[in-house]
């Protein structure tokens, strides 16, 4: 393969190097690895609360958690190096949620905690996720409108999401067989 997409995947992955390292194997040399996961402000999550995706048929094998971390952008570069990628470029994404949504998640919140208290609805808490989506993008449309974003990104540091492009060495594994997607064998890169 010459290019491989991994986005918002390996933060449920027990084993993330695992998975970079199939990448590794399966890339051609100069192959390139893009991949994205969410970023974190103090300290990664570990198993969060399934929530509104019970309602999808969603399940668990922690019970009512489920695997969902976040790393930073040199996180990801130190794994892709340990693996034996080159890192082309590491950084964040999506710094208008950090600012668009900050009123729209107080809200959310103060929704939760009526619902855990009162009302205990699935119905209610997908109701404020919707309000919580709906008021986050109506403010960024607002800021988008407005010329403000430009501006307001001065303030915010990291974005949301990190992102790390990589890229196979070109003198890997010169002796390496891989799986050829087009002709159905094994054969040598080179």
């Amino acid at each position: 393969m010459r290019n491989v997409l991994c986005t918002e995947v390996l933060e449920h992955l027990q084993n993330p190097e695992a998975a970079l390292q199939e990448f590794y194997r399966i890339l051609t040399p100069e192959g390139k690895l893009l991949i994205t996961t969410p970023n974190y402000k103090k300290r990664p999550t570990n198993l969060v609360q399934l929530g509104i995706l019970k309602s999808f048929g969603v399940q668990a094998p922690e019970g009512d958690k489920y695997l969902h971390t976040a790393f930073k952008p040199n996180e990801l570069s130190r794994m892709l190096l340990e693996t034996g990628f080159e890192v082309i470029e590491k950084g964040t994404l999506e710094k208008p949620v950090k600012y668009c949504a900050k009123f729209p998640r107080l809200l959310f919140l103060i929704i939760n905690l009526v619902n855990r208290s009162f009302v205990h609805s699935e119905r209610f808490s997908f109701w404020g996720e919707k309000i919580f989506n709906l008021l986050s993008l109506r403010i960024y449309e607002s800021v988008e409108f407005l010329g403000l974003q430009r501006f307001l990104d001065r303030w915010v540091k990291e974005g949301v999401r990190s992102y790390a492009v990589a890229r196979k060495p070109k003198e890997a594994c010169a002796d390496e067989e891989f799986f050829d997607l087009t002709t159905g064998e094994e054969r040598s890169k080179f």
